[in-house]
């Protein structure tokens, strides 16, 4: 068994372009935390370009926050704490992910998670290298995307720091109905709120992640991709064993196998991956044609 993704091969070549860039990335990333890729191919009769992923009968993150309302601080860091192992591999390879959202992580059956969809992912020639791309969707687009500045793997923990407060609150801190508002939102670093049960030590961190100055967000002290800077985070320290999680040993709160939660309230499975996923990927292609730029245009320095 598999997850098949297909793509209409009828794309304009800067799409395509970025897609088989996509494919070239997943050919050779080998984690726990990033979905494998079997094999792809051209599918003549479909006229679509297809990608063959491990299978997991898994659900998105989004899925299960909207079920549970929000996740405890220890279910967050859990999820978290394999992010910021994810982005550590990627970084040192050079890799920008650049879609960190609750709709690309997946939870598998083993309750532990991975990351899927690859579209936005960029290669740096080097450490220090930059790119001006504008990707994305636009409640997780950082400042500096959206002002058009050089940027690098600073983006990634921006989008940590938007994920750790969905999962906290079931909401994004910068989202309105309007797009412009939204980005306006985040360029004047817009007051947002948090409930009274999340603790100070969470929301600081997460507001050390939304930090308008990438020199002083957590994760970019130093090149920009310091994971050991995020895992000495105090609120991590408190809930993170780096270890029992590297090892898969520590406890994962919630499994796939006919979910009980404490409502008594079971989750419930979308009947076929393949239409979760393309569903997806539909919605990942809207938002690029919308709000996208061709990364040959970028600048490399």
């Amino acid at each position: 068994m598999y997850i098949l993704k297909r793509i209409d091969y009828n794309l304009p070549d800067i799409f395509r372009k970025r897609l088989f860039e996509e494919r070239r990335l997943l050919g050779f990333l080998k984690s726990n935390y990033i979905l494998s890729l079997i094999s792809s191919y051209i599918d003549m009769e479909h006229k679509c370009f297809s990608m063959k992923f491990e299978y997991i009968s898994g659900i998105t993150l989004l899925h299960l926050v909207r079920q549970l309302r929000w996740f405890e601080e220890s279910t967050v860091a859990f999820y978290s704490a394999q992010i910021v192992l994810a982005f550590e591999y990627l970084h040192e390879l050079n890799i920008i992910y650049r879609n960190l959202k609750l709709e690309t992580i997946l939870l598998t059956d083993n309750g532990y998670i991975k990351l899927c969809d690859f579209a936005f992912a960029k290669l740096l020639s080097s450490h220090s290298s930059y790119t001006y791309s504008i990707v994305g969707v636009p409640d997780i687009m950082p400042p500096e995307i959206l002002l058009g500045r050089p940027y690098s793997f600073s983006v990634d923990w921006w989008q940590l720091g938007i994920a750790m407060f969905e999962m906290l609150t079931s909401r994004t801190p910068f989202f309105s109905s309007s797009m412009f508002q939204t980005h306006k939102n985040v360029l004047n670093n817009h007051r947002y709120e948090f409930p009274s049960h999340i603790s100070s030590l969470a929301r600081c961190t997460c507001m050390m992640f939304l930090q308008p100055d990438i020199k002083k967000r957590l994760g970019c002290s130093l090149t920009g991709m310091d994971a050991k800077e995020v895992k000495q985070n105090i609120w991590f320290k408190n809930h993170v064993d780096w270890t029992a999680i590297i090892e898969r040993s520590h406890p994962a709160p919630y499994k796939i196998n006919n979910i009980e939660l404490n409502s008594n309230k079971t989750i419930s499975m979308l009947n076929t991956i393949e239409s979760k996923w393309l569903d997806e990927y539909d919605q990942a292609v809207r938002s690029l044609i919308n709000v996208s730029f061709p990364d040959e245009n970028d600048s490399i320095n």
